[in-house]
């Protein structure tokens, strides 16, 4: 029988989506959060500008619109614009800038000569389609060269980014459990998170996020939490490389589609086929 609505529309694809279903395709922020991670504890990583330098060497925006058909949002956050206390630009260091970079390469010491940078994803989700231009662009606005580790599945990648072993920078992503900043900074960068895959830790941002757990109100929590995020973001354990966006297309025959920012499914028992 006839698909009545597309829940998953491969990127390649979402183009001749815009064309074919028009207003029928929705096209809206989700809670997916896509990051380039720093093993802080890798001495070779310890230093803040170096962190930031391959930040701002990294043009998103290319990267997006040439491999993804502008079906993602750059991140210049560590929150999802779905969420509450979301700021648009909270990050400088996430702007595409290759002479601040370079500066800030030379800040930092420089990467140290004869050695190439590892860039770490896991196998069979096509990450290598963005990994590989995000090293393309390293080498060219820093002159860091780069190799590719790609070949462990993802429960083998898990174990290894839980044991704190990259060697070199590394991809990794996050989906809400619920709508707060807080459960995008303690998990991920907090110091006992139970995602920080960093290494990172600063107490200052530890206390205050629960600070900002204990708050009275939201708007008083939500203080806390950008404080926090701030701290972070000059930190810099991770990139922020794009917040994910949903597209779901359906036929003229469906009514009353709406879905989920968490997970992006439908709301299958409130739609309508006539």
């Amino acid at each position: 029988g006839e698909v009545d609505v597309m829940t998953t529309i491969p990127a390649a694809n979402v183009g001749e989506a815009r064309t074919s279903y028009g207003d029928r395709l929705i096209e809206e922020p989700n809670s997916t959060f896509t990051y380039l991670g720093f093993p802080t504890y890798d001495k070779k990583f310890e230093n803040v500008k170096l962190r930031q330098a391959i930040s701002m060497a990294i043009d998103r925006k290319a990267i997006i619109k040439t491999v993804y058909d502008d079906r993602f949002v750059p991140a210049k956050s560590l929150v999802s614009p779905v969420v509450p206390g979301h700021r648009d630009d909270a990050c400088q260091t996430c702007d595409y800038d290759p002479e601040q970079a370079k500066k800030l390469l030379e800040e930092a010491g420089g990467w140290p000569k004869g050695e190439k940078l590892t860039l770490w994803f896991n196998a069979g989700s096509g990450h290598e389609d963005w990994v590989k231009p995000v090293g393309d662009q390293l080498k060219k606005n820093l002159g860091i060269d780069y190799q590719l580790e790609g070949e462990l599945d993802f429960p083998q990648y898990l174990e290894k980014a839980d044991g704190k072993k990259f060697t070199g920078a590394f991809r990794l992503g996050w989906v809400m459990d619920y709508p707060s900043p807080e459960n995008y900074l303690k998990p991920l960068h907090g110091t006992q998170g139970s995602s920080n895959n960093t290494g990172y830790s600063n107490p200052a941002a530890d206390k205050l996020i629960a600070e900002g757990d204990n708050s009275a109100t939201l708007d008083e929590a939500i203080a806390k939490y950008q404080e926090a995020e701030d701290l972070m973001l000059a930190d810099m354990p991770v990139a922020p490389m794009w917040f994910g966006r949903t597209a779901i297309a359906y036929n003229d025959n469906v009514e009353n589609m709406k879905f989920s920012i968490v997970d992006s499914d439908p709301f299958w028992s409130e739609l309508t086929v006539k």
